[in-house]
């Protein structure tokens, strides 16, 4: 994610990512609620609006009011107003924090999907999230307010491929099986070329489940043949940030990139294909340290629970 949103410009990389990274956190979010649900845990709604929605106001407005310093806006107080009113209050969201209250939907769609399939048998779960899945995917919506519903029924589309496909994205395969789905994967997203669910830009609708579903199960079965690699803790260091890195990184990303201009003349755009890779490392050495100081002093705003910098040390000493 943090790699795509440093590129500058289309180029293969770039259609690589955005050709499942979406998908891929709403399956793994469905696997994740496969094993919640099968031990009978119920959803906790407040918990879920605390932890989703107030990260996503807080950060959008504050992303906004900072787009609006560094555009010089001669009349912040409306513009912000503008923004919110028509942007943030609806949750089609100005930037990548789109995802929370999307997610929220999805969490919560799933879960009466399922309680409505219980009371009555002839009611289909697979079913009920294919149609919806169908229907967004093929159906362009009738205004941007509807967008937030279309991205909701999408991601329950491929909620369900998680929560239902679990033990086949889990199961490791052979390194021959991995190879040619990489293959395979990077074939049919070149194909079908630049797509974005925040416009709901699919190109090909099939080729982009497909896409979405692959990718998300040849990264899933890399990361079981490198856990035992040194850098894994790294990654799971950001990987238990997520949702700080989701809501932070793009500040990040823009000051880079202020500065990349105002100092060294875009000699990161330069950098062609490798920019994202460069860019990004950057960012993420940067987000590392932002990673602290929001769990420090402001992990409040992710409904977390308070980690005393004495706690956390201790943690890590009984762990090592």
């Amino acid at each position: 994610m943090v790699i795509g949103h440093c590129y500058s410009s289309e180029n293969p990389v770039l259609r690589s990512i955005y050709a499942f990274h979406m998908p891929f956190f709403f399956i793994v979010s469905g696997m994740l609620y496969a094993d919640k649900w099968k031990k009978n845990v119920s959803i906790k709604v407040l918990n879920l609006l605390w932890k989703l929605i107030v990260p996503y106001f807080f950060f959008e407005t504050l992303f906004t009011v900072f787009l609006l310093i560094l555009q010089r806006s001669p009349n912040i107080l409306g513009d912000l107003w503008n923004t919110f009113s028509r942007t943030i209050l609806p949750m089609v969201g100005l930037t990548v924090t789109w995802f929370l209250p999307c997610q929220l939907l999805v969490v919560l769609g799933a879960g009466l999907l399922r309680k409505i399939a219980s009371k009555h048998k002839r009611v289909s779960e697979i079913t009920a999230f294919s149609v919806l899945f169908l229907v967004a995917l093929i159906v362009s919506p009738a205004n941007r307010y509807v967008v937030v519903l279309w991205r909701t029924f999408i991601g329950m589309g491929f909620f369900a491929v998680g929560y239902y496909g679990k033990k086949v994205i889990t199961q490791q395969c052979k390194l021959c099986i991995l190879c040619a789905c990489v293959l395979a994967y990077l074939m049919s997203s070149a194909i079908n070329g630049q797509v974005s669910m925040v416009s709901l830009d699919f190109s090909n609708p099939i080729l982009y489940v497909v896409n979405g579903v692959l990718g998300t199960y040849i990264l899933y079965q890399v990361c079981l043949k490198v856990q035992n690699w040194k850098i894994v803790p790294a990654v799971v260091y950001f990987g238990k940030n997520t949702a700080i890195v989701l809501c932070t990184h793009m500040f990040v990303v823009e000051v880079i990139r202020l500065l990349d201009y105002k100092l060294f003349n875009n000699v990161l755009y330069r950098l062609g294909i490798f920019e994202g890779f460069v860019f990004g490392a950057m960012v993420l050495a940067v987000m590392g340290i932002v990673i602290y100081v929001v769990n420090r002093y402001a992990w409040y705003l992710f409904g977390n629970k308070r980690r005393t910098h004495e706690v956390q040390r201790s943690e890590a000493s009984c762990q090592s």
